[in-house]
């Protein structure tokens, strides 16, 4: 189980909920739980979906930071 999910499940919404306290499609925010799809949210979708689940991107997903001239660049990996 991957922790976007495990940790959807646990604050008790459904996938529906989360998808529509985002504005993401719920086809959308199924496809970032499923790994089969190995679909990840933009940077701003990631982090509402963090506070509606009362966390952190970096708790959800495995994010690197590289630092390349003095600016951040955030990838998300499975």
């Amino acid at each position: 189980m991957n922790k976007l999910k495990h940790t959807r499940e646990k604050s008790g919404l459904t996938q529906e909920q989360v998808a529509l306290k985002t504005g993401v499609a719920s086809f959308t925010y199924v496809r970032y739980e499923n790994p089969r799809y190995n679909r990840y949210p933009d940077v701003r979708t990631a982090i509402k979906i963090a506070k509606v689940l009362g966390t952190t991107v970096e708790a959800l997903w495995d994010v690197e930071q590289e630092n390349h001239d003095e600016s951040k660049q955030v990838t998300f990996e499975g």
